[in-house]
């Protein structure tokens, strides 16, 4: 089964786990392309919010978007979805 790993920290940190040297501006960039930012500045706390212990604050497809952006803000040479 298919399993996103998440961090019982916020959004934002999730994301950036894949490129921690990325700029906020990145990490929304990333938001945007995999259909999440709508959904994250929507929460009360944005970005800042914490997704719970492995991420059971979210339903399966939003912590596989937030898995998604992740990937996307790595930008690995090989991506297979």
């Amino acid at each position: 089964p298919q399993d996103t790993v998440l961090f019982n920290d916020t959004i934002g940190y999730n994301i950036l786990y894949g490129r921690s040297d990325a700029s906020i501006e990145e990490m929304i960039d990333a938001a945007r392309a995999a259909k999440i930012h709508d959904f994250i500045v929507s929460l009360p706390d944005g970005y800042e919010t914490t997704v719970g212990e492995r991420g059971l604050k979210l339903s399966g497809g939003e912590k596989q978007r937030v898995g998604i952006a992740r990937t996307l803000l790595k930008n690995p040479p090989i991506l297979l979805l």
